[in-house]
């Protein structure tokens, strides 16, 4: 039996707690990630990306130097998927204002996926090392564009992994995207009949 003074800790905020430890981990292991966090424990984040990502200067498509995404764990995390809200521009084809889409990826969520491992994974998307440019919020063109800008940089806007630090580029950057020596530019997300777009 529990003293008087005991501190009841749910199966959820043991998650938050373990989830605060491990970015504060990814923070260290990475050049490019910076975040602030709000609750006790944290349940909302606001991510900041120092890397390379597309986006539109004039009516040009050129290489961006920071990312802004908020990401909320609801009540019901981790059995669904964090909320995401980009907040800065970016070209993406699964990316339309802030709503970002999953694909099968974000329909079949799955509670053991850690939260530093979906950050590696935001951290994919703004660099264009994943996305599905044939399910698009672009439409039929978006393939066609999504090569040609891939071209124009030459590969991925940037080629590091987040967690740069303590990773090389041949050793892949997210789960998602595990083995860069496949060169592949992109990993096209399998969707769930075209829900983007």
């Amino acid at each position: 039996m529990r003293g008087m003074g005991a501190v009841w800790r749910t199966p959820r905020t043991m998650r938050l707690e373990r989830d605060a430890k491990e970015m504060e981990q990814l923070r260290k292991d990475s050049t490019i990630l910076e975040y602030t966090a709000e609750g006790d424990p944290p349940d909302k984040y606001r991510i900041i990306f120092h890397g390379g990502s597309p986006v539109v200067k004039g009516n040009r498509v050129v290489r961006g130097d920071r990312q802004e995404i908020d990401v909320r764990l609801g009540s019901e995390y981790p059995r669904t998927r964090p909320d995401v809200h980009w907040r800065t521009p970016i070209v993406h084809p699964n990316i339309s204002g802030s709503n970002v889409c999953f694909g099968n990826f974000g329909t079949y969520w799955s509670p053991n996926m850690r939260l530093v491992e979906f950050v590696e994974v935001l951290w994919d998307y703004a660099r264009l090392a994943v996305m599905n440019p044939y399910h698009s919020y672009e439409g039929a063109n978006a393939p066609a564009k999504y090569q040609k800008i891939l071209e124009q940089f030459g590969g991925l806007p940037d080629e590091r992994p987040l967690r740069d630090k303590v990773k090389r580029p041949d050793e892949g950057s997210s789960i998602v995207r595990p083995d860069p020596a496949d060169k592949d530019d992109i990993l096209i997300i399998d969707d769930d009949g075209g829900t983007c777009g």
